[in-house]
């Protein structure tokens, strides 16, 4: 780190003599007059670019997020409802965008009491949406799988907006297995003031501080930051952490529901999108640096030249 240290010092004393006489030794020896050579003539902006260069080595590599999925109600092949059929618009079957495989919507109580389609409704700006209801007595479900198991370090996020709910009703989301066993659920439930309830591996947890944001986008996030812990986001502030099992291999499916929910408790959500984080070397950051350090010293010699 002193290394580091001297460069920057020598960035932020820039032009000054007593900058430039500590790189040489105490004595003012030769290499006094070399450690001039060496920063009397660079100019400041190189030597912060230096000073930049050294603090990414020192510190951890950048991180740049690829999108690997994702998915919206306005995509192909989906289409807007228009009542009174709005059944007509249903998007089970159908796969939209990338990274996922199709969907599929299933009712308890068969499709005369729960189903699903494509709300023009519009929330924050945001239309259309992915749209399922049920009335009380029955749940329905709308699975979405993933082309692949979640890995460590990525995110699953989405738009999220619910209407009303019954009492007895819980509406959300939950994570499943290629077997469908949930290893992560999220959900509120009808006429209650908990702020939310969450099951992981260590069981059901309420008032987890979700509030339950009648006709309200929520962003939601799911990062997995190992093979078994988590953190769960919403509107981009960390909401709670925890842990899930792993013993049946992972991550493989979104999944939303409407259980006893009730006339008009329907659970919409779009924009679905799975991230990964691509590190970038830090030592590229001080090569750049170092370039540009050396093309304004050239420069320079050439123009004095």
């Amino acid at each position: 780190m002193s290394r580091h240290r001297s460069i920057v010092s020598s960035a932020a004393n820039c032009g000054h003599p007593q900058a430039i006489r500590s790189v040489g030794n105490s004595h003012g020896s030769a290499n006094e007059r070399d450690g001039s050579k060496i920063f009397g003539r660079v100019p400041c902006a190189a030597l912060l670019l230096l000073a930049v260069g050294a603090i990414m080595v020192e510190g951890a590599s950048v991180r740049a997020d690829t999108i690997v999925a994702s998915d919206n109600a306005g995509n192909s092949p989906y289409v807007v409802g228009v009542a009174p059929n709005v059944n007509l618009s249903a998007f089970s079957g159908q796969n939209g965008g990338s990274g996922f495989g199709p969907w599929s919507v299933a009712s308890t109580a068969g499709s005369s009491q729960g189903g699903d389609f494509i709300s023009s409704n519009t929330w924050s700006g945001v239309t259309p949406w992915f749209d399922i209801w049920q009335y009380v007595g029955g749940q329905t479900t709308a699975t979405r799988p993933l082309n692949s198991v979640l890995s460590s370090g990525e995110t699953l996020s989405f738009d999220f907006v619910l209407s009303a709910d019954a009492t007895g009703g819980a509406v959300g989301f939950y994570l499943s297995d290629s077997g469908g066993n949930p290893l992560f659920s999220f959900y509120q439930m009808g006429n209650t003031s908990t702020a939310g309830y969450a099951i992981d591996a260590n069981g059901t947890t309420s008032g987890v501080g979700v509030q339950y944001n009648f006709h309200t986008l929520d962003h939601m996030a799911f990062q997995l930051t190992s093979a078994t812990t988590y953190n769960f986001d919403v509107n981009n502030a960390l909401a709670f952490s925890g842990t899930i099992s792993n013993a049946t291999g992972g991550i493989t499916s979104l999944n939303f529901f409407d259980s006893n929910g009730g006339p008009s408790s329907d659970v919409q959500f779009t924009n679905l999108s799975i991230s990964s984080p691509v590190p970038v070397p830090a030592s590229f950051g001080l090569l750049a640096c170092g370039m540009g350090a050396a093309l304004v010293l050239n420069k320079r010699r050439r123009v004095k030249t």
